[in-house]
């Protein structure tokens, strides 16, 4: 069942829930804060602590150091229109161009709601600007999928 609406920004949402703190922590570090203050409808993918802990050893602190790369990774947690999971399910699911450009699909399977090869383990947390889901992986851009992220900036 989808959650009450949050009057609060989809960032004021993430900073405060206290549960995010990696995920926040990356977002300043990219210079990401003022998309997610912004106007309009996103659909953010945020990664759990949980999913941050999966990373190689030392790489999301590589990450965290190369803001070019962490922009282009995390612009790919961020859809620049709302996709609700009940829509997903009423249309089986969609392919969505991200912030960074390429694009991601979103599912259904098994009952749940998956990106690429995340799945989504909490839906549809309403913010005054768009929509949360939370995640247990971080996505990473495919080779081809970067080189399209490099072509872009």
């Amino acid at each position: 069942m989808p959650s009450q609406r949050s009057a609060k920004d989809l960032l004021a949402y993430i900073a405060d829930a206290g549960n995010l703190p990696t995920f926040v922590r990356a977002l300043e570090a990219a210079g990401l804060t003022s998309v997610l203050q912004g106007s309009g409808s996103l659909t953010v993918l945020a990664p759990t602590e949980e999913a941050f802990a999966q990373l190689a050893a030392g790489e999301l602190e590589a990450l965290l150091a190369d803001r070019e790369r962490l922009v282009g990774i995390l612009g790919f947690h961020v859809i620049p229109r709302l996709l609700r999971s009940l829509d997903l399910r009423r249309t089986n699911g969609a392919i969505a161009a991200t912030l960074s450009g390429p694009t991601l699909v979103l599912r259904m399977r098994e009952g749940r709601l998956t990106v690429d090869r995340a799945k989504v383990v909490q839906a549809d947390i309403a913010t005054a600007n768009g929509v949360l889901h939370l995640i247990d992986a971080v996505i990473v851009p495919r080779p081809a999928d970067a080189v399209a992220v490099v072509a872009s900036a």
